[in-house]
């Protein structure tokens, strides 16, 4: 049994965007924060017992439809 959990890239939804906030013209003109999309539910990189245990510990940060959402700016 090992810790690690490899998600493949295609079950990764990616969106950039440009950042808000302080930062001067530089921060209007770049795409400088990213929006990760995962759908726990239908991952492949987990086994049933694993999608369950983290469908209950991230309860309350997915989504319906059991997307985890992360932004990072």
């Amino acid at each position: 049994m090992t810790n690690d959990v490899d998600i493949p890239d295609a079950a990764l939804q990616w969106q950039f965007t440009r950042a808000s906030g302080p930062g001067g013209q530089h921060v209007n003109k770049t795409e400088s924060r990213i929006h990760v999309r995962w759908n726990v539910p239908d991952s492949v990189a987990m086994s049933d017992f694993l999608k369950k245990r983290v469908i209950q510990a991230l309860a309350t940060r997915l989504t319906d439809g059991g997307d985890l959402l992360l932004a990072s700016e």
